[in-house]
């Protein structure tokens, strides 16, 4: 991909203006097309996703669980699609397209901050269009940095890096950050921190995930414990008639405990206990195909938190109870699973 990174880059730029004037029915279609496409024909991300989902959900059938993992691919090829074609869009006409396409439920949960130019963390997981949820966030006002692993062509991760900032964001990479972070917090900015991927033993923390030991990165665990700024939930998710909405949680605060390791424990199964309130209510718009239990506790650190959830393995709903005259939707193991809207 180093090597053909500036290709891709360039045919994506091609095909964007083309996505970008597809009905919304359209362009639903042809994710549903490239999901389906990726799946039949990338075993390995559909063997992790068929494992990752049997792992949290063990009382789905095969039946059940296959037909998870299809909606899965869906969801990302309709997340993909509707990525590249935002390349199209100048400053103006993305902001219209968010006007449009995204609402807000709980932004009243961050307007004091903002109104005393104070700085946060936004939690929040792959679920939904996540790069999306940046330009959303933008847009509503917060003046965001977003952490990123770098991808491994720069020309491809100067294309990506084009479309997150297009409305004022800061993209920083995760290595070597902590300063920069700190510094930004402190000027008021909000810091968008993805806690949803498996890291390395020796930067992480054990904290149940569905159940299962995930080592979690405990980064964002120690900036809230430096700073004292809020950490505010924030997910978004796509509705039936291809809309977003983006929804803000009550901040989590700090943890007392008896020493830092502790504190930072306790906050890091919290902030993994949000999230996966968040999969379990939409497991369908969740990155299932990334390996989260991909490190292994050994006996020394791999304790479960006492006093934090760590789930049920029980099925899922695709969406919580009903809020506001949303309709709500089956659950996983009730019926004919998933039903095409």
């Amino acid at each position: 991909m180093k090597r053909g990174g500036a290709a891709v880059a360039a045919l994506l730029t091609g095909i964007s203006f083309p996505l970008s004037l597809l009905s919304r029915r359209a362009g639903r279609a042809l994710g549903d097309l490239l999901g389906g496409l990726w799946r039949s024909v990338d075993s390995r991300h559909r063997s992790a996703a068929d494992e990752n989902v049997a792992r949290a959900f063990p009382s789905l059938s095969s039946v059940e669980r296959d037909a998870l993992v299809r909606d899965v691919f869906r969801h990302l090829g309709r997340t993909a699609i509707e990525f590249v074609s935002l390349s199209s869009y100048n400053a103006a006409s993305l902001g219209r397209y968010i006007e449009d396409r995204v609402r807000f439920e709980g932004l009243e949960i961050v307007r004091p901050f903002l109104d005393r130019k104070q700085g946060g963390f936004i939690l929040t997981a792959h679920c939904g269009n996540w790069e999306l949820l940046g330009l959303a966030l933008a847009a509503a006002g917060l003046p965001m940095t977003i952490v990123a692993r770098p991808l491994d062509s720069p020309a491809l991760n100067r294309w990506v890096d084009g479309i997150r900032g297009r409305l004022g964001s800061r993209v920083v990479g995760k290595k070597r950050v902590l300063r920069p972070i700190l510094e930004d917090v402190g000027a008021g900015r909000w810091i968008g921190i993805l806690l949803d991927q498996n890291v390395a033993r020796e930067e992480g923390v054990f904290v149940p995930f569905f159940g299962v030991p995930a080592c979690t990165t405990k980064g964002l665990a120690l900036m809230a414990i430096k700073t004292g700024a809020p950490v505010v939930p924030t997910f978004i998710r796509r509705e039936d008639d291809g809309t977003h909405l983006v929804v803000f949680h009550p901040p989590i605060g700090n943890i007392p405990a008896g020493d830092r390791d502790e504190s930072v424990r306790l906050l890091t199964a919290a902030y993994t206990e949000k999230i996966e309130e968040e999969v379990r209510a939409h497991p369908d718009q969740w990155f299932w195909v990334h390996r989260r239990w991909k490190t292994r506790p050994d006996s020394k650190n791999g304790e479960w938190v006492k006093g934090v959830n760590a789930g049920n393995g029980q099925p899922p709903h695709l969406n919580p109870p009903p809020q506001g005259g949303r309709r709500e939707k089956k659950t996983v193991g009730g019926g004919p699973p998933w039903p095409p809207a």
